[in-house]
């Protein structure tokens, strides 16, 4: 894929997104308010024009020059990122885990401690 390929491709997907995000904030708004059912034309209302404003800012992300150069840019520099290989991530994610479970450990210790210091005292 060249760069115009993804570019395309991510701004398809960040309006999809936006047709979601629209689409459920149109749809809690008409509920609220309890004009859901006196909306002329129904539940297709509710799609279309989230449906519209998603394909709007798909047209206008793909047709504008500042945001392509910028997809350009980004793609690019990802492009040049040495991304860890399989083991690496496996290496780092098991010390993750094992410092994490270590510090709810010593957590869970100074609760227990302090909870039966309270209790003494209370």
């Amino acid at each position: 894929m060249n760069n115009r390929q993804i570019a395309v491709a991510a701004f398809l997907a960040f309006s999809a997104l936006v047709w979601y995000v629209v689409e459920r904030l149109v749809t809690q708004f008409a509920v609220s308010l309890g004009v859901a059912r006196r909306v002329p034309g129904g539940e297709a209302f509710f799609v279309v024009v989230p449906l519209a404003v998603a394909g709007g800012l798909a047209l206008y992300l793909i047709r504008n020059q500042r945001a392509n150069d910028f997809m350009n840019e980004v793609i690019t520099e990802l492009k040049k990122v040495s991304w860890p290989v399989r083991k690496e991530i496996v290496a780092s994610t098991v010390v993750a885990v094992v410092i994490m479970l270590l510090a709810g450990a010593i957590l869970g210790l100074f609760d227990a401690f302090w909870a039966h210091v309270f209790k003494l005292i209370l």
